[in-house]
């Protein structure tokens, strides 16, 4: 075993919940970050929910779980013929995972969630930061968010109340009616897309996410993920979940030195693995 980065770990419990897709081109380098991450802090865990992969990402989550054995990895074969819509599936896994989480003998007793996307949009593991909190955690503060260099790439779950108070894509669908829905897109997005300055310190938000963010574990008890509307439209799950953690008075920040990539890193599958997953529609349908 190594020797923790500053002599001690941190008095913390953190459980890594990632749901996981075609990720296999990813998961190496994130086992070794989790582990190492593992060794520095009192206890971890994991809960990985793979879903309709058409790459190794089930066999290689399986086997990580084999060797480390401090989780629960599940798969969930036919969802996409289940549930149809791309977020109201996202959001019955991620309430999937933190059920799973609060249930669990172990994990249920954890402070801490590290919440991951599992593709290479985490082109970096900002460890000491993530330390950092974990040893400095403030009352209040329900959750931390990274942000990105060059571009902050999750427009759609940021919500500030001066630069993004709006649903990124609703506006996008109302300047479509003024000009060409390309024009329009470049318009709204090229303006929320920019990253904070990595010296702005906290910012507080309504929602963010960037690939990567910090809950305690606590302040999002009953809260829920939600990916559609009531008119059966699709949303983005994340802001539903932050409002409610913001309706019990609790905060959410960016925190701009936390850096877990540029922003540009691909979000999704391989360029084979989406090969792949198009001839098995292609044959499915023949």
């Amino acid at each position: 075993m190594k020797t923790p980065e500053n002599g001690n770990p941190v008095d913390a419990r953190v459980v890594i919940i990632g749901l996981a897709r075609d990720c296999a081109h990813s998961l190496p380098q994130l086992f070794d970050w989790f582990s190492d991450l593992g060794n520095d802090v009192t206890d971890w865990g994991y809960v990985f929910l793979e879903n309709g992969s058409t790459d190794d990402t089930l066999t290689l989550l399986q086997e990580f779980d084999g060797i480390c054995q401090r989780g629960v990895v599940r798969t969930f074969e036919n969802l996409d013929a289940e549930i149809s819509l791309r977020t109201e599936r996202l959001s019955y896994l991620r309430n999937m995972a933190l059920e799973l989480v609060r249930n669990h003998e172990r994990l249920g007793g954890f402070d801490y969630a590290i919440i991951m996307d599992l593709d290479n949009i985490n082109e970096i593991f900002p460890k000491s930061k993530i330390l950092s909190h974990l040893r400095n955690w403030p009352d209040g503060q329900a959750a931390v968010f990274a942000n990105q260099t060059e571009l902050y790439y999750d427009a759609w779950a940021y919500r500030h109340p001066e630069f993004s108070p709006e649903d990124c894509w609703e506006l996008v669908r109302k300047k479509s009616t003024e000009m060409s829905r390309r024009a329009a897109k470049y318009s709204v997005l090229d303006k929320i897309r920019v990253p904070w300055p990595a010296d702005a310190g906290m910012i507080e938000v309504d929602s963010a996410f960037g690939g990567l963010g910090i809950y305690k574990l606590s302040y999002i008890e009953g809260c829920e993920y939600l990916g559609i509307n009531d008119k059966g439209e699709e949303i983005c799950e994340h802001v539903e979940f932050h409002r409610q953690i913001r309706e019990k008075g609790y905060k959410l920040f960016i925190d701009t030195a936390m850096i877990n990539g540029s922003g540009r890193a691909r979000h999704g599958a391989s360029v084979f693995s989406r090969i792949r997953r198009e001839l098995s529609k292609l044959l499915g349908a023949a």
